[in-house]
């Protein structure tokens, strides 16, 4: 995507499609000290592992960064990234995920990470461990921590799924992560305890009617959604 690996990144978007073997991003593969207000618009492909539309593996803070690209590949993808030991706090996810095994609309897999208020509503696929949010098997017993995640779930998208996969509960949602249809994540009373004033923005008019980040208010265009076009 914009770098391979680099220290810090902000401020950055990628349009174009990314393709791989492993380490495959729309942003930036590793980042050593902090990722935030990036955005990828381009879709992602890789043969191998570690597939994100912000970063592949992340080992650092990231922050406010949307995806509407398609993030495909085989196993640790995810919509923001593949793989997370880190906090990943105010991002969103509009594109469709899919691989083998730990795929999620944010993170494919996240060990010991804190994942706050953010949302997909991609659609999310994989053969094992996929989680609309994210796959964590560490998260119920606390070590990984989630709080304030919406995702899509609606006949047709991710009806099989809860938000965090491998989480030990069965059918059943992990706290903090929140099942909502199409409708109700373009209400701005949906997203209890969100930062509407600083962090976010959601208008009828623009990003299809779902929130987006405040730095984006001028730049917010036209998305798809599982396939739909939803105009600014």
């Amino acid at each position: 995507g914009i770098a391979g690996e680099t220290y810090t990144v902000s401020n950055s978007k990628n349009y174009g499609t990314v393709s791989g073997d492993t380490l495959v991003a729309g942003i930036s593969s590793l980042v050593s000290s902090e990722c935030t207000s990036c955005c990828n618009y381009g879709n992602i492909t890789a043969t191998g592992k570690y597939v994100g539309g912000i970063t592949s593996k992340a080992t650092i803070f990231v922050e406010c960064c949307g995806n509407y690209g398609s993030i495909s590949g085989g196993s640790y993808c995810g919509g923001i990234s593949g793989y997370s030991t880190v906090t990943t706090e105010n991002c969103y996810n509009a594109g469709a995920v899919s691989g083998t095994s730990y795929v999620g609309g944010i993170l494919g897999l996240g060990k010991s990470c804190r994942v706050k208020n953010c949302y997909s509503i991609g659609a999310v696929a994989g053969t094992s461990s996929v989680g609309a949010i994210l796959v964590s098997s560490d998260a119920m017993w606390g070590t990984s921590s989630v709080s304030g995640c919406y995702y899509a779930k609606e006949p047709g998208l991710n009806e099989n799924l809860f938000g965090c996969g491998d989480s030990g509960l069965g059918e059943e949602d992990l706290a903090g992560t929140i099942a909502k249809d199409l409708e109700a994540l373009r209400q701005k009373a949906t997203f209890d305890g969100w930062n509407f004033e600083y962090t976010w923005s959601i208008s009828e008019n623009k990003n299809g009617g779902y929130p987006y980040l405040q730095w984006q208010a001028y730049s917010i265009g036209s998305i798809s959604v599982n396939g739909v076009i939803l105009s600014r």
